[in-house]
């Protein structure tokens, strides 16, 4: 292997490698990224076994060849070099890569793609390809519902299913439940119906950022998916289970709703969270024409926001844990917010004010 490539170029493909590498694995190959040089284009690929990253670089290359190269290391020396171009070559006798650029020469061990776990080929001919756009903005709003129990394996993925016509996401913790639908053109002609590790469409989020006008096609083998963007392949493998009958849950009807400015209420209940310490929730009192939040922590002090709601109802109070609920108005993307109440000890729903296909339910924390 011996090549001469755009050194900016380089590590921008190795940092979008790097999210899927664990700093956790005891198999030290995987802290590395295969770097595969085929003709002029350069082929860089990371897995932690659970996400696999793959994309591509062009480059002028003298010789082909593969290795695995260890990505922290590698990152940190390109950071660090001011040459706009680099030259690396192999020196296999000694099973190191040898990085010139400049004045500047650096020797580094290496493995060897023998090694390295193989990763699947996306298919010729993918499954479907809808417009990232609507995939980003679906999987940004659910994920944040999705559980870290990993006890409890099929919740901590997101249920997403894509029709001819339609884009569906859900996400829950048995706390909160967050549902994302949206028409959509591209779909598949037979219906795909998967559970994503909630991590995996985190990351597809962070790579796919700035590109929401192109295109994401889908392909899907056994027991994977392959994300495809641009230069930039994400493979995921998918999680095996029944995911809940949530529809279930959710309320046919209300009988008090609250409409509050998205920012306003933000602000106001990061503010009130301050004093929410230790688990205490945040107690939410609607009068007419103002909602009032209120927390307390014994021996820490209490906080009281007020501000103005489109409420005309009986007085009700409620109280709800701080995170959830500003996970669920944080994801609203309309100007206002519109919550649902049946009951203070029945689930409540965040939805935006002027329609939109998201719903976050939120079950209510009892006030003594």
């Amino acid at each position: 292997m011996n090549f001469q490539c755009d050194r900016e170029k380089l590590l921008e493909a190795i940092q979008v490698c790097q999210r899927a590498i664990s700093g956790k694995s005891m198999l030290p190959i995987l802290s590395g990224i295969l770097l595969k040089s085929d003709k002029n284009v350069l082929h860089l690929s990371s897995t932690d076994l659970e996400i696999s990253i793959r994309t591509t670089v062009d480059i002028l290359a003298k010789d082909g060849g593969a290795i695995v190269v260890p990505a922290r290391l590698i990152s940190d020396i390109l950071n660090n070099l001011e040459a706009p171009s680099v030259e690396l070559k192999l020196i296999k006798e000694k099973a190191q890569l040898e990085i010139l650029a400049g004045e500047s020469k650096f020797d580094i061990s290496v493995y060897f793609e023998e090694d390295f776990p193989k990763i699947p080929e996306a298919a010729e001919m993918p499954a479907c390809a809808i417009n990232n756009s609507d995939f980003a903005r679906a999987a940004r709003e659910v994920v944040k519902a999705a559980s870290r129990d990993e006890s409890k394996p099929v919740l901590t993925g997101v249920l997403v299913e894509i029709g001819a016509d339609s884009l569906k996401m859900v996400a829950t913790d048995s706390y909160r439940l967050a549902v994302c639908e949206n028409q959509i053109t591209g779909g598949p002609a037979e219906q795909i119906k998967i559970i994503v590790p909630a991590r995996s469409l985190k990351e597809l989020n962070r790579v796919s950022s700035g590109k929401d006008s192109g295109q994401i096609a889908i392909s899907l083998t056994e027991n994977q998916v392959i994300f495809r963007l641009d230069k930039v392949d994400l493979i995921s493998r998918l999680i095996d289970g029944d995911f809940p009958n949530y529809k279930q849950i959710i309320p046919e009807a209300h009988e008090k709703l609250i409409k509050l400015n998205k920012n306003k209420a933000v602000n106001a209940i990061k503010r009130a969270a301050i004093m929410a310490q230790n688990n205490s929730p945040i107690k939410m009192t609607a009068t007419s024409k103002q909602v009032v939040l209120s927390a307390n922590t014994q021996d820490v002090g209490e906080a009281v926001e007020k501000m103005e709601a489109d409420y005309s109802g009986e007085e009700i109070k409620i109280a709800f844990n701080p995170d959830y609920l500003l996970d669920g108005i944080t994801s609203i993307e309309t100007e206002d917010v519109a919550l649902e109440i049946t009951d203070p000890l029945k689930p409540a729903m965040i939805k935006p004010v002027g329609g939109g296909g998201f719903q976050y339910l939120i079950m209510p924390v009892r006030l003594t």
